[in-house]
C-alpha cells in the first residue's frame, strides 16, 4: 500500500483548503497589530494610597493582571472589543467599568478607587463565551458547556461524544479518528475511568445532566495526559452554588394510546438533581459554607429485542443477586429492587466543595454506576472476536437460562487546590476507582462459584453437562435446554495519588509539572464448560490475580510571544508488572513453569526490565510539541507532533500465566509485552469568517506500533498412550501496527438571536496488519492453517466518509418572531443532530465464501441518522416546567449492522450468501431462522416523552 509520504494529493488538499479560508494573507499580521493595552492604578478611597497586589480582570476572558507595589497595573495584547473591567482587593468593595472599548494599537488608562468594607465579599461567578477561534490553541479539541449539553438529544456523555466530527460508533464501541476502541481515555474530575484489565474507557455511565463542561481532544493533547492514543474525553462534574436549586424529570416511551403505532422499548427514565449550600455547614467549618451537588439517574427498558420478559408463557424476568457494600456495610441487590426490566442502569453522582478561604479549596466527588442486563451490547476482552453482534438470538427462546451481567463501577476522589499567589497554584488528588463485571447463569439462590477464598482455592460448580440431562431438547438453531456455559467475574481496583504545580511567568510562560502513582489490584476468574472434569473441578479456566503499579512524571510549558505560541512537553511513564510476572519469569528460568514458558521468556523479562527497590519495571518517554501562529486576531495556523504511549491491556499480559492453558489453540499472556506507541502529527488552520461564524481544516496522520496480537507457537509433549505429540497455542506479542490518516473540516455558528449549529466532515483511512488481536487464532479455530497476511490492509471499523451536523433553534423570550405575519410562541426550542457515514467495512466474497478482495476493502450502504429533541417550558414563579419530546432515528432509516459479503447489502433470503440453501433440512432451517435475528439491523425509530421541573 502506498505510503502517505508518496501522495502529493494530501499536501495539495491542505494548501487549497487553507487558501479557501478567506484570504488569510490579505489581513495584517497579528504580530503587526499587537492588540490593545490597558493600564491604570488601584487607589484606597479613604487614604488615597496605592493598593499593591490587587486583581484586575476583563470579564469573560483570560486577560487580567496584578497591581504592583505602586498600585499600577498593565495588561497587554488584548484583542479589540468591548469589555467589562473589574478591580478587586481583599477587604475592599469591587469596582467595575462597563462598555470599555479597546482598539488595536491603543493604550487606555483607568483609575480604580476602591472603598474599604468590613462585609465579607461574596463569591463571584463570571460567565463568558470562549472565542470560536482561539488563535493560541495548537491542538484539535471541542469544548461543550452544561447549557449546550442540556439542549442536545442525549442522555449520557458517550452520546454527546458520538455527535462530534471524527467519532464513529460501531458495535457499541467508540473509534476516534480511526483509532481502536481501547485507545481513548475518559477522565471524570481527573479520574481515568479505565478498566485496565479490558483496556476500555467508558463514558456510557455518566449522566449528561451532571456535567459542568467537557472537552473532547482528538489531536495534540498536552503532556499531562497519558495512557491514551486516539483521544481524550475530559469531563468536569457540576458543583453546588450559593442558592438551593434542583431538577426532577420522568420520561416514558410507551404512553398508552399515544405511541402504540411507534416502536418502543418499554422505557422509563428517572432523574433527580439537587444542589446548593449544605445546611448548617457555616457553623461547623471555617471559611465559606460547604456546597453540595447530587444527581440520580435511572433507566429501565426491555430493549428492542425479544427479551426474557417477552418469552412465550410470560411471567419471567431477569434473575440477579449482587452483594455490594456501602461505607463498609453489606448491601444486597436483587431483581425485585433494581432489575425490573431487561436492561437496568442506575447512576448516582455526589460532590462536596469547601472553600476554606481564597487560597484553599477541597472537593470530594463520588460516582456510582450499576447496570444489570444480559449483555446484548457487551463485548468482553476474552471474546474470540469483538466484530460481532452480541445479541444471543440462538438463546432468545431460552433467555432465562442465558447469562445475566452485572457491572459495578464507582469512584471516589478528594482534590485539594492551594493557591500560592496570583500566578501559581498546586493540586493534590487522591482517588479510588473500582469496576467489576460479573457474568453468571440466572440462579440467584445458588452460588455457582463458591466463595473465592484465595487465589487458587478449590472451586466446585453445580452446572451439569446440558447434553446429558433428561430434558435435553434438540433444535437445529435455537437452544432449548441447558445453561449458558460461561462464568466470568473480573474486577479492577485502582488507588491513585497525583500532584501538580502550575505557575505563570508573566508575560511569556505558563508552565505545569506533575507526578502520579497508581496502585492496582486486578482479578480475573473465567470458567467455560464446567462439566469437563479437571483435577481442580473447574473445567476450562483462566484465573489470575495481580498487583501492577504505574507511575508518571510530566512537565510542560506554554510559551507566548507576539505572533508565536508554542506548547512543549515531556512525559515519562513507568510500569511495574508485579510479583505475578516476576514469579512466572523466575519459574521459566528454573524450569518449573511447565512446557509453555521456556527459559528464554524469563531471561528476556529480566533483561528488558529495570529494578527499583527489588521491583522490576519498564519505562517510556513521550516528547510533545505544538505550535500556533496567529496570522491575525481571527485566524491561526497550527502544527503539533507528539509521541503517545499506552501500557498493554492486562488481559494480554496475564491470561493463563497462572492457571496454564488447557484448550487447544488457547491464548497465553506475555509478561514481556511493551507499551503501544503512537507517533501523531497534524497540521491545520482556523478562520473566523465573521462574529459568531468560524471554521477550520485539519490534516492528521497517526502511526501506531507494538499492538499486541496472538501468534502461533507449538509445544512438544509426551502422552502416555499416544507418545510424542504437538500442541498449538497462541502467545500475544508486540508485532502488529496500524495507520490512520485523514482530513477534517468543521464549521461552527454561535447562537445569534435564535439559531446555532455546526457542520463537520471527516475523510479518513484506517489500515493495519490486522483488526483483531485474535485474528490468527480465529483462522485456526475455523480450520485454516495459514498465517495472517503481513501486508497492510483496511481495518473493520474503517469508514472513510463521516458527516455530522447539529442545530439548535430556541426562543427564550415569551414571544417568538413573526412568520408570514403570525407570531411564533415563546419559551420553546428544538435541537437535532444528523449523521451520515460510509457503511460497515466488509471483505467481498464469491458464492463459495472465498475472499475476492483485500480485507475490509469495501463498505456497505451509506448509514444516516437524525435525532431530535423538542422542548417547551412554562415559567411559574420560581419553577420552570419542561415538556420534552425526544426522538431517535426519527425517519426510521434502516441501518444494517451486518453486511452480506457477496452483495454488500443486508442479508436476504434467496440472494447472495443465501442463494444456494443447504440440502440438509436441519441446516437449511437453521440458515433460514438466522435471517430473523433482529440485531442484524440497527435501532428503529423511537420517541420518548418527558416531564420535568427546575426549581
Amino acid at each position: 500500500m502506498q505510503s502517505l509520504a508518496r501522495r502529493p494529493l494530501w499536501a495539495a488538499l491542505l494548501v487549497l483548503a487553507m487558501a479557501g479560508l478567506g484570504g488569510l494573507a490579505a489581513r495584517p499580521a497579528f504580530g503587526q497589530a499587537a492588540g490593545a493595552t490597558l493600564t491604570g492604578v488601584l487607589l484606597d478611597a479613604a487614604t488615597g494610597k496605592p493598593l499593591a497586589y490587587g486583581n484586575v480582570v476583563l470579564l469573560g476572558t483570560q486577560f487580567g493582571g496584578m497591581s504592583l507595589d505602586d498600585g499600577t497595573f498593565l495588561i497587554t495584547e488584548i484583542p479589540p472589543g468591548t469589555y467589562t473591567v473589574r478591580a478587586s482587593y481583599m477587604g475592599y468593595k469591587m469596582a467595575e467599568r462597563t462598555l470599555v472599548r479597546l482598539r488595536n494599537g491603543t493604550v487606555l488608562e483607568i483609575e480604580f478607587v476602591l472603598e474599604p468594607t468590613v462585609i465579607q465579599s461574596e463569591t463571584i461567578t463570571v460567565y463568558g463565551e470562549k472565542p470560536l477561534v482561539d488563535v493560541t490553541e495548537a491542538s484539535s479539541s471541542k469544548s461543550l458547556a452544561a447549557d449546550e449539553i442540556a439542549k442536545m438529544p442525549v442522555e449520557t456523555v458517550e452520546e454527546v461524544v458520538v455527535t462530534q466530527p471524527g467519532v464513529v460508533k460501531q458495535d457499541d464501541q467508540l473509534h476516534i479518528r480511526g483509532g481502536r476502541a481501547d485507545e481513548t481515555l475518559v477522565l471524570v474530575d481527573g479520574v481515568p475511568m479505565k478498566d485496565a484489565l479490558a483496556g476500555t474507557s467508558s463514558a456510557k455511565g455518566i449522566d449528561s445532566k451532571s456535567v459542568s463542561d467537557m472537552d473532547l481532544i482528538t489531536g495534540g493533547w498536552r503532556a499531562e495526559y497519558g495512557d491514551a492514543m486516539a483521544g481524550v474525553i475530559n469531563v468536569t462534574l457540576k458543583e453546588g452554588g450559593e442558592t438551593f436549586s434542583g431538577f426532577a424529570e420522568y420520561g416514558i416511551d410507551h404512553l398508552p394510546g399515544v405511541v402504540s403505532d411507534w416502536e418502543h422499548y418499554f422505557t422509563d427514565t428517572y432523574k433527580l438533581q439537587l444542589s446548593g449550600p449544605l445546611p448548617g455547614s457555616g457553623t461547623w467549618f471555617p471559611g465559606e459554607r460547604l456546597s453540595f451537588f447530587a444527581n440520580f439517574a435511572g433507566e429501565i427498558l426491555d430493549t428492542r429485542y425479544p427479551n426474557i420478559r417477552s418469552m412465550p408463557g410470560g411471567g419471567r424476568s431477569l434473575q440477579v443477586r449482587y452483594e455490594d457494600s456501602f461505607l463498609g456495610l453489606p448491601v444486597t441487590w436483587s431483581s425485585a429492587s433494581i432489575a425490573p426490566r431487561q436492561n437496568n442502569e442506575w447512576n448516582l453522582t455526589g460532590k462536596l466543595a469547601w472553600r476554606l478561604n481564597r487560597d484553599h479549596k477541597l472537593t470530594l466527588t463520588t460516582t456510582k454506576f450499576l447496570a444489570l442486563d444480559q449483555g446484548f451490547d457487551r463485548h468482553d476482552i476474552s471474546d474470540l472476536t469483538r466484530e460481532s453482534n452480541r445479541y444471543p438470538f440462538q438463546w432468545s427462546r431460552y433467555l432465562d437460562h442465558y447469562s445475566a451481567f452485572i457491572e459495578d463501577r464507582n469512584t471516589a476522589v478528594l482534590n485539594y487546590r492551594w493557591n500560592l499567589g496570583s500566578a501559581m497554584f498546586q493540586e493534590l488528588q487522591l482517588s479510588r476507582f473500582f469496576v467489576r463485571i460479573h457474568q453468571d447463569s440466572q440462579k440467584p439462590t445458588t452460588d455457582d462459584l463458591r466463595a473465592f477464598l484465595g487465589e487458587y482455592e478449590q472451586q466446585v460448580f453445580d452446572w451439569p453437562d446440558p447434553a446429558q440431562g433428561d430434558d435435553w431438547v434438540f433444535h437445529p438453531y435455537f437452544y432449548l435446554a441447558g445453561d449458558y456455559n460461561q462464568y466470568r467475574d473480573r474486577y479492577v481496583e485502582r488507588w491513585t495519588g497525583k500532584w501538580s504545580l502550575t505557575k505563570k511567568w508573566y508575560p511569556h510562560h505558563h508552565g505545569k509539572a506533575g507526578l502520579g502513582v497508581d496502585y492496582e489490584t486486578i482479578q480475573n476468574v473465567e470458567i467455560r464448560d464446567p462439566w469437563i472434569q479437571r483435577e481442580d473441578g473447574l473445567g476450562r479456566k483462566d484465573i489470575f490475580r495481580a498487583h501492577p503499579t504505574k507511575a508518571e512524571l510530566f512537565v510542560q510549558d506554554d510559551i507566548e510571544y507576539k505572533g508565536f505560541v508554542a506548547n512543549v512537553g515531556l512525559r515519562s511513564d513507568f510500569w511495574f508488572p508485579g510479583k505475578l510476572a516476576e514469579r512466572a519469569a523466575q519459574a521459566a528460568i528454573t524450569g518449573t513453569a511447565g512446557d509453555l514458558f521456556s527459559a528464554a521468556v524469563g531471561e528476556q523479562y529480566f533483561a528488558e526490565t529495570q529494578s527499583l527497590f527489588g521491583n522490576r519495571f519498564k519505562s517510556t518517554v513521550s516528547p510533545r510539541v505544538a505550535v500556533s501562529y496567529p496570522v491575525t486576531d481571527r485566524d491561526n495556523l497550527f502544527f503539533n507532533y507528539g509521541h503517545f504511549s499506552q501500557w498493554p491491556t492486562y488481559y494480554y499480559v496475564y491470561t493463563h500465566v497462572a492457571s496454564g492453558v488447557e484448550d487447544l489453540f488457547g491464548n497465553l499472556g506475555n509478561i514481556n509485552l511493551d507499551p503501544q506507541i503512537t507517533i501523531q502529527y497534524e497540521l491545520g488552520a482556523r478562520h473566523t469568517f465573521r462574529d459568531g461564524l468560524a471554521g477550520d481544516v485539519t490534516v492528521f496522520v497517526k502511526d501506531i506500533f507494538n499492538y499486541p496480537t496472538s501468534e502461533r507457537f507449538t509445544v512438544q509433549y509426551y502422552d502416555p498412550v499416544e507418545g510424542s505429540k504437538e500442541a498449538t497455542y497462541f502467545l500475544y506479542r508486540n508485532s502488529d501496527y496500524s495507520r490512520s490518516r485523514g482530513v477534517e473540516l468543521s464549521l461552527r455558528k454561535r447562537r445569534g438571536r435564535y439559531l446555532s449549529g455546526s457542520l463537520g466532515y471527516t475523510y479518513s483511512i484506517a489500515t493495519g496488519r490486522s483488526s483483531d488481536p485474535n485474528a490468527q487464532r480465529q483462522l485456526y479455530i475455523g480450520g485454516a492453517t495459514g498465517e495472517v497476511e503481513l501486508q497492510e490492509g483496511f481495518l473493520w471499523w474503517n469508514r472513510p466518509h463521516t458527516l455530522s451536523a447539529t442545530f439548535d433553534y430556541r426562543v427564550e423570550a415569551p414571544r417568538g418572531p413573526r412568520v408570514l405575519g403570525l407570531p411564533l410562541p415563546g419559551h420553546w426550542g428544538i435541537n437535532g443532530n444528523y449523521s451520515l457515514s460510509s457503511g460497515r467495512a466488509y471483505t467481498k466474497e464469491d458464492l463459495t465464501g472465498r475472499p475476492i478482495s483485500e480485507d475490509y476493502a469495501h463498505n456497505g450502504p451509506l448509514e444516516q441518522n437524525l435525532n431530535l429533541k423538542l422542548q417547551k417550558w412554562v415559567l411559574w414563579g420560581n419553577y420552570r416546567l419542561e415538556f420534552t419530546l425526544q426522538g431517535w432515528n426519527v425517519f426510521d432509516w434502516n441501518q444494517p449492522r451486518s453486511v452480506d459479503p457477496v452483495t454488500g447489502k443486508p442479508y436476504a433470503d434467496g440472494v447472495g450468501s443465501y442463494l444456494n440453501p443447504p440440502t440438509d433440512p436441519d441446516s437449511r432451517l437453521a440458515r433460514y431462522l438466522s435471517l430473523a435475528d433482529p440485531s442484524r439491523l440497527g435501532a428503529p425509530r423511537r420517541f420518548k416523552f418527558s416531564v420535568g421541573v427546575n426549581f
